[in-house]
């Protein structure tokens, strides 16, 4: 009878271990595998857009988490009315209901532009990680163009009125 709680034993003992030593490996996210990166950290890091808030902001999502990016050095005209996008129509010159409608086209336009595809975010380490409402602030290149430029193309930028 003791050899038969000894070998249950050892066997209960091999199986713990194994499991230790497997969930271990699970839980683990290796900083050496070259696929990994942390958007929060990296100077440079891909993610998948899942979707937009405006012209200049997105999210994308880590397991069941969703981060808003900010995109730097853009400024596109708000997509909702309110005292935010009535200055950005005043420091331009044209009327909210314009700028409304110039908001809306780069919201739509970003939509279509961005979501479902892998992004490269740049971190610039002289402006802030996150701005005041916790968004991360990164450049933001999509198949190894600028995105910032494409919107300033597409004249969404109050930057093109001024």
């Amino acid at each position: 009878m003791k050899k038969f709680i000894l070998a249950y034993s050892v066997i209960g003992l091999i199986i713990f271990i194994s499991i230790g030593i497997y969930a271990c490996k699970e839980i683990t996210n290796s900083p050496t595998d070259t696929t990994y990166s942390n958007p929060f950290i990296d100077d440079s890091s891909f993610v998948t857009v899942i979707s937009v808030r405006d012209g200049d902001t997105f999210e994308f999502g880590i397991d069941r988490d969703t981060i808003a990016v900010r995109v730097l050095e853009l400024d596109c005209f708000e997509s909702r009315r309110g005292r935010r996008l009535d200055e950005q129509a005043a420091s331009v010159g044209i009327d909210s209901e314009v700028a409304l409608l110039i908001g809306l086209a780069a919201k739509n336009f970003a939509k279509e532009y961005l979501v479902g595809k892998k992004v490269k975010l740049i971190r610039d380490r002289n402006e802030n990680n996150i701005d005041m409402y916790s968004r991360l602030l990164r450049k933001i290149y999509v198949d190894g163009k600028s995105y910032k430029e494409t919107m300033c193309s597409q004249a969404f930028t109050v930057e093109c009125y001024r």
